[in-house]
């Protein structure tokens, strides 16, 4: 971005009802943290309707990048659907709510 962030996007399928698994790898977001910070935006698109664009901030992805669960060098991102909420899944914690983060676009 202009401002030095770097920007991951990933994208997931629902293959599962209301559930989306994304990952992204670990050395890559760890040295682009260190230069600018790292924004991630997720596109998961459900079985039917539009596809949702959670974007997360570098705050926010420096807060809970150590808390995800790591897989052949990759971060684990698992997205869940509750009721009307979004979700993402950290292990061993409460889950952090992330339906603010749709369509909140790119303004760091």
């Amino acid at each position: 971005s202009k401002s030095g962030v770097w920007v991951a996007i990933r994208t997931a399928t629902e293959r599962r009802p209301n559930r989306w698994w994304l990952g992204l790898q670990e050395r890559k977001i760890r040295r682009r943290m260190g230069e600018g910070g790292v924004a991630i935006v997720l596109l998961c698109e459900p079985s039917s309707g539009k596809i949702l664009d959670f974007i997360i901030p570098p705050d926010k992805v420096r807060d809970i990048i150590d808390k995800l669960s790591t897989s052949g060098g990759d971060v684990k991102f698992n997205v869940r659907k509750l009721a009307s909420r979004y979700y993402l899944v950290i292990p061993g914690e409460t889950s952090l709510d992330i339906t603010s983060y749709i369509g909140k676009g790119l303004d760091w």
